[in-house]
């Protein structure tokens, strides 16, 4: 589920449609939190897929780990860029990296997953690789980890509307993220 203060606006002919900051969501703020409306569909069960059903689906989902997930809300339009405003771990969750004002897009490295097609990017960034995908150069390393890192440690600090959405079903939230993606 997308954070409350966004919504989905068309961005250009180039992009389509896009995630958009409706009021300010400050650094350390969960921005994105898979729910139990999503859908993790394994490789062997998008493999197994009459044809037709594949295409339509791989036009609506987004792949990291060998798994592909179906965003049921306006998640799905979240975009690329080289120098995002987001980052996430384990398709559990992304956190805002930075602050992002309302009007900003909501983006997310896509270079980061393990994709299966590949396109050209025209982002915009400063640092734009260009293309994206098996045959493109992965971000830097450690781009993102330091800014997500940070974003980490802003999250006990930071308003939350997202927060019941995260706790496990042992109903541990904060401790278990933490312990999962902290630093040692």
């Amino acid at each position: 589920m997308m954070h409350p203060d966004t919504t989905v606006r068309w961005i250009d002919d180039d992009v389509g449609l896009g995630v958009v900051a409706t009021a300010t969501i400050p650094v350390g703020s969960l921005v994105w939190v898979r729910d139990t409306l999503d859908r993790v569909v394994s490789t062997h069960q998008f493999d197994s897929l009459p044809p037709l059903q594949r295409a339509a689906l791989r036009r609506h989902v987004w792949q990291e780990g060998g798994r592909w997930y179906l965003t049921w809300d306006h998640g799905r339009y979240t975009n690329h860029c080289c120098e995002p405003n987001c980052a996430g771990l384990d398709g559990e969750f992304d956190l805002a990296i930075r602050d992002i004002e309302a009007g900003d897009q909501i983006t997310n490295d896509y270079g980061w997953l393990a994709m299966e097609v590949s396109f050209a990017c025209r982002c915009g960034a400063r640092d734009c690789r260009g293309w994206i995908g098996e045959d493109s150069s992965s971000p830097p390393d450690g781009a993102l980890v330091s800014p997500y890192l940070d974003a980490l440690r802003r999250l006990p600090h930071t308003e939350q509307p997202l927060w019941p959405l995260v706790a496990d079903e042992d109903g541990v939230g904060f401790d278990m993220l933490r312990s999962r993606y902290s630093e040692p």
